[in-house]
């Protein structure tokens, strides 16, 4: 589909470990005669009150048998079980820019196409220079315990207004960031004013892949527009060089309202992937307890 395939195994490791995720009730695999995995989905719900989110693939083998149709309904069936009896929900896919099939597939169900997303890459030097941050912000990595409260506040604050966004309490968000056992507070970076954290980029590592991502970047409203957020990513890009990686890639909404796509093309990140989210209003018919 791209020509070269895309690591995922830590977004599923995340997902699966989550608490939006019941593995039990909110995934469903399809196997092969022979017993090998031939398609699979899952659904994710914070609250499912607000909205329902559905990944799924059909290996490329078994493309054209209806699994992926299949697959739909299922999602379609288990959401309206996640969602409160007598009210209705959104339940949104989210599919690759470059699989037209199933976009067809979810327009036949009634889905239609509400946002899309990037992954923007640029090749990372040996050397990156990340620069003097602005004039009275100090960049440092992140120390666990002292810092959780001021990045969940800044994060929170960062992203409320975002497309997508659900908010998740502090115990909660901390408790599920730690879970698969990836997070290392050295590759979370925070950007301090006055002794007072207003920035975080949370970067991670795909060590067998040579790509490091920024996974998460936010500045607090009131101080957006200042370079916190463009000091905040060159210190994270010039952490992935020093770490050996030689790309960097990151998911930006290409709607984002604060000005986060010219950010990233500023210091020479581009396109080369797109992902497409679809949604079709779900009535509930039940009010399933998650995890957590």
């Amino acid at each position: 589909m791209f020509g070269e395939a895309e690591p995922t195994r830590i977004w599923i490791e995340e997902d699966w470990s989550s608490d939006w995720v019941d593995l039990a009730t909110m995934s469903r695999l399809i196997l092969a005669p022979e017993g090998t995995l031939a398609a699979y989905a899952n659904l994710e719900a914070v609250d499912p009150s607000n909205e329902v989110g559905a990944f799924g693939r059909v290996h490329p083998a078994y493309v054209e048998r209806a699994l992926g149709s299949g697959l739909v309904r299922w999602t379609e069936a288990v959401a309206g079980t996640l969602i409160p009896s007598g009210t209705t929900s959104s339940l949104r896919h989210s599919i690759s820019g470059a699989d037209p099939a199933a976009r067809d597939l979810l327009t036949r169900a009634g889905f239609s196409h509400v946002r899309s997303a990037w992954h923007m890459r640029m090749k990372l030097p040996r050397w990156y220079a990340a620069g003097e941050p602005p004039h009275g912000v100090t960049i440092r990595p992140s120390v666990a315990g002292r810092d959780d409260r001021e990045i969940w506040e800044t994060m929170q604050a960062a992203f409320r207004t975002h497309f997508g966004f659900q908010p998740v309490g502090f115990d909660q968000w901390w408790d599920n960031t730690r879970r698969t056992g990836t997070y290392d507070p050295s590759l979370v970076l925070v950007a301090e004013v006055d002794d007072r954290i207003v920035g975080v980029s949370h970067q991670f590592v795909l060590p067998e892949s040579g790509v490091g991502w920024v996974g998460d970047l936010g500045v607090r409203p009131e101080l957006q527009g200042r370079g916190i957020g463009r000091s905040l990513l060159r210190h994270a890009l010039a952490d992935l060089s020093r770490r050996g990686f030689r790309l960097a890639q990151l998911n930006v909404d290409s709607q984002n309202e604060t000005g986060a796509v010219d950010l990233y093309r500023s210091v020479g990140m581009t396109v080369f992937r797109e992902w497409l989210d679809l949604e079709k209003t779900i009535e509930g018919i039940g009010g399933a307890t998650l995890r957590g």
